[in-house]
């Protein structure tokens, strides 16, 4: 019965030009609205993750504060007042502080950012590449890093390494490479 009635309808739309056409729309537009449900279903469920983030950073942010203020008089609060966390319009822009301070050591000097947009995002700190060539003076690589550690910015160094090549091990040869890791807001 109900598959007789779906076959006449079926005809109806089939012999009727406007029938197909509005049918047709109707499709379509029932496909846009699943397609924009889902979505919207997966971005709000980014969101919702992204803002559960933000609320533990601000969280271990604001407990790290009060275990300073317990433990003042065994750190040196200064170091904190002097320093912030970098915007995030200020990530690419880093790269020239970092090129200003390494010129000095190594004027052909890569620093590449590492990190990935969304990480950046969600992660709240970007990773920089810097490998540059030693050279004979350390002192100037020793300035630079003290340049870096007291900047107006929470940094930290990571994976420290000093590659030399195989053939012959001078001082001049090496390269040190390391990641300057910058914390946002």
């Amino acid at each position: 019965m109900q598959k007789n009635i779906l076959l006449k309808i079926w005809k109806i739309i089939i012999s009727s030009r406007m029938l197909r056409t509005l049918s047709l729309i109707n499709a379509i537009f029932i496909l846009l609205i699943i397609i924009f449900l889902s979505v919207n279903f997966v971005y709000g469920n980014k969101i919702t993750i992204n803002q559960k983030q933000v609320q533990q950073n601000e969280q271990n942010l604001q407990s790290l504060q009060k275990l300073i203020l317990n433990q003042g008089s065994d750190i040196d609060l200064d170091i904190f007042q002097n320093k912030s966390f970098a915007d995030f319009s200020e990530v690419v822009p880093f790269i020239a502080l970092l090129e200003n301070m390494l010129y000095k050591i190594d004027p052909e000097a890569s620093i590449i950012i590492r990190s990935q947009d969304e990480q950046i995002f969600i992660d709240h700190f970007a990773d920089y590449k810097i490998s540059l060539k030693i050279g004979s003076d350390k002192t100037a690589l020793y300035k630079a890093l003290d340049e870096l550690y007291n900047s107006r910015f929470i940094t930290k160094i990571l994976d420290f390494s000093i590659n030399y090549p195989e053939k012959d091990i001078s001082d001049s040869d090496g390269r040190f490479e390391f990641t300057v890791r910058l914390f946002l807001k």
